[in-house]
């Protein structure tokens, strides 16, 4: 297993080869985020990022561990209806309200 120091030099090229959407790396975090005018945009978005995020991963050989990602939308209004889902290779990613990140709780409404 790779320490914190020797990953983040590992994964040092790992912003640039994602184009669809930002991504934000912290020690073995990573979070990638678009943002869009619809939802179905964003899944859009973020599904070619994945993609990207995938073909990255299978270059470097490292497997990303399918219950350590999830997909939260953040929007502003109530969203109503069955989100379009995302795909990270063969794993479908889950959808959640809220989540830790960095030791922060987020969740979906932005009230």
């Amino acid at each position: 297993m790779l320490g914190p120091t020797l990953f983040t030099l590992y994964a040092n090229d790992l912003p640039g080869a994602i184009t669809t959407g930002t991504v934000y790396m912290y020690v073995d975090d990573t979070t990638i985020f678009c943002i869009t005018e619809t939802v179905d945009k964003v899944a859009e978005q973020l599904n070619k990022a994945l993609k990207e995020l995938n073909i990255w991963c299978q270059e470097n050989s490292l497997v990303p561990h399918p219950t350590k990602y999830e997909g939260m939308i953040l929007k502003r209004s109530k969203f109503i209806g069955p989100l379009p889902s995302l795909r990270l290779g063969n794993n479908v990613v889950k959808w959640v309200t809220d989540t830790r990140l960095i030791g922060v709780t987020l969740d979906h409404e932005l009230t």
